[in-house]
């Protein structure tokens, strides 16, 4: 509970007109930073998935086109290994704010997929 939504300390705060229709969820007020956070989360997440599919057909490329040069085969397996520890990092990510909006909220979709208020 926010200080100014607490009776009695700095009397009854009311939200500007038009902001109740936004702040009401089922999660209570304050969850526009929810929202945001999980959208900023997905776009990293896009993102990085999309790095690192670039860089495993490059590297798929390299590999295919080395004929049998050890230079480029080192340089396509590197690069392959670090897409997958990629792809890695991000499913760890994942989980832990799953395990972390369990533990927080009870529910471990709540920051990955929070409801988005929208107006009556």
């Amino acid at each position: 509970m926010l200080i100014a939504q607490a009776p009695g300390i700095f009397g009854n705060v009311e939200a500007p007109p038009g902001v109740k229709n936004f702040a009401s969820t089922a999660a209570g007020n304050g969850s526009g930073l929810i929202v945001f956070a999980s959208n900023l989360i997905k776009l990293v997440t896009i993102i990085a998935g999309l790095v690192a599919l670039v860089n495993i057909i490059t590297a798929g490329y390299t590999l295919l086109t080395s004929s049998g040069n050890p230079k480029a085969t080192e340089q396509a397996t590197q690069q392959l290994v670090y897409s997958g520890i990629g792809i890695a990092v991000i499913v760890v990510s994942f989980t832990i704010i799953s395990i972390i909006s369990f533990l927080l909220f009870g529910d471990a979709t709540f920051i990955l997929n929070p409801v988005i208020p929208t107006p009556v």
